[in-house]
């Protein structure tokens, strides 16, 4: 998937019932802070905008 290769903090893949998924990962180096979570969460929230525009969509749109 084009995604996984221009994106390198998220994933990109189709489930088994062939909905998409985008999953990443939180960094813990440095330990587990306030900031840190807010910091993956701000990232997350942008790759999942540029994903769903990626995909056609909004990022508005809710989880299933």
């Amino acid at each position: 998937m084009a995604w996984n290769r221009e994106y390198r903090f998220s994933r990109a893949y189709l489930d088994k019932g062939f909905y998409p998924v985008l999953e990443a990962d939180l960094l813990l180096e440095g330990g587990v802070t306030d900031r840190a979570i807010v910091a993956f969460l701000l990232v997350f929230r942008e790759s999942w905008q540029e994903f769903a525009a990626h995909m056609g969509g909004d990022g508005k749109e809710e989880g299933r």
